[in-house]
């Protein structure tokens, strides 16, 4: 809204980011996006709703989860998971439109529920064992569903019908079998510096890489296969601005509400397991 001549906005789109602006500042782009479509934001703001689901899933879900122990937060994430999946079932039969499917997060909250019922199991003996003996077949699964939606329906797009139906819990599974990977195998990719310092601003690079791309497609006389490794490069500029100026100042709050250690359970706990929750530590949130 500062600079809009810096990141690329219209005179039209800078009307319709300041006539919509209190729905940003209240973490309510997917609820904007819900009830007036994808014309109701902007290219440089359309990633925004993915963040408010997560922003206002954890404004919830902490406090469910508090005072349960790994088993009752399994259990729990795995009912959330049952329903979420039947109400968007349910709904896109009775002809809910799938946009406001995709974007709100009562109806995606399954896709954050599965990486609590992972969190759960690391933390439970023999969890680690049951991701093992499941990962495989899960991951099997997922990508059989996910052929049949494609190409079996045609449905390659998240607004068909069959995509909402079995698509996206599909995805979710399949997202997860990924984080079990790593949980599992600890792959040596994952100790890679550099990755894992994408990975701390992550969340801003996710935050800026539309504007980037708008930016940089409008420098570029013909846009070309170049246009996604400049406009990378061209967000990580906002990007470490604001993890050294926002973000870093921001999460050195976090010694005020200090977290209560976790006890490790008798299975040993792999290295990427502990390297993500280091992590976790030193970053916000971001999406699976």
């Amino acid at each position: 809204m500062l600079a809009p001549g810096l990141t690329a906005q219209v005179p039209a789109d800078r009307f319709l980011l300041s006539r919509h602006q209190a729905w940003y500042w209240a973490f309510l782009a997917n609820a904007l996006i819900a009830t007036y479509g994808w014309a109701a934001v902007i290219p440089q703001t359309a990633p925004l709703w993915s963040l408010a689901v997560e922003e206002q899933f954890y404004l919830i879900w902490p406090s469910i989860v508090r005072r349960l122990s790994p088993r009752g937060v399994l259990r729990l994430g795995l009912a959330l998971i049952v329903l979420v999946g039947l109400a968007r079932f349910v709904l896109a039969r009775d002809g809910v439109n799938v946009n406001t499917l995709y974007v709100s997060m009562p109806t995606r909250a399954d896709l954050l529920a599965w990486g609590a019922v992972l969190a759960a199991l690391v933390r439970m003996p023999n969890g680690t064992s049951i991701i093992r003996r499941s990962l495989w077949p899960a991951l099997a699964g997922a990508v059989f569903v996910l052929a049949v939606v494609t190409i079996g329906f045609g449905s390659s797009y998240y607004w068909s019908v069959p995509m909402v139906m079995a698509g996206y819990p599909a995805i979710a599974v399949g997202a997860a079998c990924v984080l079990g990977i790593a949980i599992v195998y600890d792959p040596v990719v994952l100790r890679f510096s550099w990755l894992r310092r994408i990975g701390e601003v992550s969340y801003g690079l996710y935050l800026w890489h539309m504007t980037a791309i708008e930016v940089v497609a409008q420098l570029m006389r013909h846009v070309s296969a170049w246009l996604i490794p400049l406009a990378f490069l061209f967000a990580l500029v906002p990007t470490l601005l604001s993890w050294y100026l926002v973000e870093k100042p921001a999460l050195s709050l976090k010694r005020f509400a200090p977290m209560r250690p976790v006890e490790t359970p008798a299975e040993s706990v792999p290295v990427g397991v502990v390297v993500g929750e280091e992590l976790s530590d030193t970053m916000p949130e971001t999406e699976s």
